[in-house]
Parts: C-alpha cells; sequence; structure tokens
C-alpha cells in the first residue's frame, strides 16, 4: 500500500490522482504508457520505495483521475505539466527527480525534461520511443496507415466503439497476447498482466485514440542531443511495439546514455524480467546519479 494517496487540482480543473511510498533521495517518477495504471511498475515499485521516494500519478481520464477538464489538453505537454503539479502536492516540487518512462511514459519523461530541465536529475526509458510511435510499431508502419480511419469512426460512432470496447474480455486478451508473441510466454504472468487488460477498458475509448492520435504527432527527437543529464535506455530484445533499433537509435542521440537490452523481454518486459531490471537501475543510481554535482 502507498505511504499516500491524495489528489491534486490543475488549472483547467482536472483531478489528478497521485501516490507517494518511501522516503529518501533521489526521487523517482513513475510515468505509465498509454491506457495504463501502474501494473508495470508492480516489482519496480516496491523495490525501490525501500530505498528511496517513488511518486507515481495516473494520467488525466486515466484509473483514480479525473477526466480532463480541458478536453482538448491531453497531449504531452499536460501530462509532463500533470506530472510537476504531482510531484510539488507530494512535498517534492523543489526537488530534483529521475523521472522513469514506460511506452508513452518515455515521450512523458522527454518532454518533463524539455519543459521542466532544473527538476529532472536523471531519465530511466523503458520500452518507448521519443515519438511517431506508430511508425515503429511491428517495424512497419501497417498501423499507422489504419490509425485515420479507425480514428474516423470511433468519432463518427463512439458509442458503438465504446461499446464494443468494454466487451474485450480480459483472459481471452490474454490468450491472444501470448500466442501472437506480444508478451513473452515464458517469463510473463497471468497475474501480473490481467489488472491491465482489465483497467485498460475503463478509459474511454474515444479519449483513448484522440490521445494516440496525439501521441503519434508528437516527437522529442529533435531535443535528444541537448539532454544533460545521466539516461538509462532499457529495452525488451523482442518488443514488436518499440524494437530495440529504436532504442538504439535514441542512445546515439543521446550523450552518454546507456542501454539495457532484456534478453526475450517484450513490450511487457519490466514485469517480465523485474530482478535484472531492479538490479540494473540500482547500479544507475549509485554510479550515475547518487554520484553526480
Amino acid at each position: 500500500m502507498p505511504d499516500r494517496q491524495a489528489w491534486v487540482r490543475t488549472g483547467d480543473g482536472t483531478s489528478i490522482y497521485f501516490t507517494v511510498r518511501g522516503t529518501g533521495a533521489p526521487v523517482l517518477a513513475l510515468c505509465d504508457g498509454i491506457l495504463c495504471d501502474g501494473f508495470i511498475w508492480k516489482y519496480l515499485e516496491p523495490h525501490f520505495s525501500a530505498r528511496t521516494t517513488v511518486v507515481h500519478l495516473h494520467y488525466r481520464g486515466h484509473g483514480l483521475s479525473g477526466p480532463p477538464g480541458d478536453p482538448d489538453r491531453i497531449g504531452l505537454e499536460a501530462h509532463a505539466d500533470d506530472l510537476i503539479s504531482a510531484l510539488g502536492a507530494a512535498g517534492n516540487g523543489s526537488d530534483r527527480v529521475v523521472v522513469l518512462g514506460h511506452s508513452m511514459g518515455v515521450q512523458v519523461a522527454l518532454e518533463t525534461y524539455r519543459r521542466y530541465p532544473d527538476h529532472v536529475a536523471g531519465l530511466v526509458l523503458c520500452c518507448g520511443a521519443a515519438g511517431r510511435v506508430l511508425d515503429t510499431f511491428h517495424s512497419n508502419g501497417l498501423l499507422k496507415s489504419l490509425f485515420p480511419s479507425l480514428l474516423q469512426q470511433v468519432n463518427r460512432r463512439p458509442d458503438l466503439a465504446r461499446a464494443i470496447w468494454t466487451r474485450v474480455p480480459a483472459d481471452l486478451a490474454f490468450q491472444l497476447a501470448r500466442l501472437s508473441g506480444e508478451v513473452n510466454r515464458k517469463n510473463i504472468r497471468r497475474e501480473d498482466l490481467l489488472p491491465y487488460l482489465r483497467n485498460m477498458v475503463k478509459v474511454d475509448f474515444s479519449l483513448f485514440t484522440r490521445m494516440l492520435a496525439r501521441v503519434d504527432a508528437h516527437t522529442a527527437e529533435d531535443m535528444l542531443g541537448s539532454i544533460a543529464v545521466p539516461t538509462l535506455i532499457v529495452v525488451g530484445e523482442k518488443d514488436t511495439f518499440t524494437p530495440p533499433s529504436v532504442a538504439h537509435r535514441m542512445a546515439e542521440a543521446i550523450k552518454g546514455s546507456e542501454v539495457l537490452v532484456l534478453p526475450g523481454g517484450s513490450h511487457a518486459a519490466l514485469i517480465e524480467l523485474p530482478q535484472m531490471l531492479n538490479e540494473r537501475i540500482e547500479r544507475f543510481l549509485d554510479d550515475r546519479v547518487r554520484s553526480s554535482p
């Protein structure tokens, strides 16, 4: 259980839920992927809250956070601003924090650095891209080409889209993910992935598609070369959402960055190989962050 859970109201009236666990420095700020509200940090959060402070927020329209007060404020900039608001409300507004992002959370982490560089002491970028995410999905542009039509249909019939979206059985989705190779069948645990599959359908499908359009239009590639904090890039060897080549391109652009390839890991590698990940992040914090001025 978190040591503290609370809500902070943003400038546009959105109620953002956040939790705080542990004490000590550095502060770790956790940024989820789209449709997620914390499942991916199941093993990382308790591990590091025994050693440091961990702050985790739910995005607007996700989990226990309220819907966007301004329906148009659903882009990466809004999520970065919400993170800073949550850190301030948690009492860590003056701390330099290490921002950890998974999937879309990588873009949130990068946008936070762009907008608030003095607040960021380090970056851990997991299974994500700097931008244009639909371009690299399954190493082809198929989803990119189909997405405009899907978005048009959702906007035309949001009631039908919502009805279909909310009737997908979680157990069926889990079996499909295993059979399709989207997760590592040997390492993934049913009890670890089911919370995501059950909670994702609670996010309004129209909000999801509009947010995904913003995510795909966003890129932080232009500022990677200016990142001046320790950076660890994590990727699953078998990740079909953001393949390893994406991680290596980011590493080439971010001076002094390090890459961890999780063997056999999928897009959910953080819950497939948690011990390897936690040990590597521990070394990164000790060697690169705590030792930095």
